[in-house]
């Protein structure tokens, strides 16, 4: 039987490179809207999901993939005979391979600056429910929830000859987890910003942005951390050493307040 992948990216970037691959493997393609739509125009074979769960994209496509059948289909242990079962009493079959990408709020809410109206309709539903149904099984299902991590699961594929090993299926699947608290995060800090109410909790999204050479103590590690949408530096190292936690500390003291 061939195996499966479900395809629903908002970000299209070499998805057609990622799904020629898989389409050469023998792989079945099913996939939603404008991603179905995408793949199909470049003559590659693919099934729209809703021809397979029988249900109509409904409500402005605020609901299109929640549905039993895909998620008993993603969320089945394929070692589990009464998971197989259940799959198999209501037509479905397992998929062996998510690719899916969220909406941009980040992008078109935040840095826009929406309203809520607007806003809200830059919250994925779907996309973090199937990333997440994935990851949680990722024993029997590989999840792609960014495009740059194509070329690596290609290398993978071609490297151990079409087997997804365990701790590679677990990286991915922290990176699936990683990535939806970081969306919710930037929902609701978006959601809460009103100038007239002081927030209960305030969540910081921080990324590292520079190694250190040490922390305070020559034996401790340090790194420095920026906030994501924070794009400006105000100087530069223009030579010298990998810094340490004390340089940094010595150019805060001469930056003006």
């Amino acid at each position: 039987m061939a195996k499966k992948v479900l395809i629903s990216v908002s970000d299209k970037k070499n998805i057609l490179e990622m799904a020629s691959f898989l389409k050469e493997r023998n792989y079945e393609i099913y996939s939603t809207g404008g991603t179905y739509r995408e793949i199909k125009k470049n003559n590659i074979s693919v099934n729209l999901i809703e021809d397979y769960t029988q249900s109509k994209e409904i409500m402005n496509g605020r609901v299109k993939t929640i549905h039993p059948k895909i998620f008993s289909g993603i969320l089945a242990d394929k070692k589990n005979q009464s998971h197989l079962n259940d799959l198999k009493d209501i037509n479905g079959f397992a998929f062996d391979i998510i690719i899916v990408n969220l909406y941009p709020f980040l992008e078109q809410a935040i840095e826009k600056k929406l309203d809520d109206k607007e806003a809200i309709e830059f919250i994925d539903i779907g996309g973090p429910s199937l990333l997440r149904a994935a990851a949680k099984n990722f024993e029997s299902v590989a999840v792609l929830s960014n495009p740059n991590q194509y070329k690596s699961f290609i290398n993978e594929y071609n490297k151990y000859d079409g087997v997804i090993n365990y701790s590679y299926r677990k990286k991915l699947s922290i990176e699936v987890f990683r990535l939806t608290s970081k969306y919710d995060q930037l929902i609701a800090n978006y959601l809460s910003n009103d100038e007239n109410i002081l927030p209960e909790f305030i969540n910081l999204d921080l990324k590292v942005s520079d190694r250190l050479r040490y922390g305070e103590n020559p034996h401790q590690k340090s790194a420095f951390y920026k906030e994501i949408n924070y794009k400006n530096t105000i100087w530069t190292q223009l030579h010298g050493k990998q810094l340490s936690y004390n340089n940094y500390a010595d150019i805060e003291s001469f930056i003006p307040k």
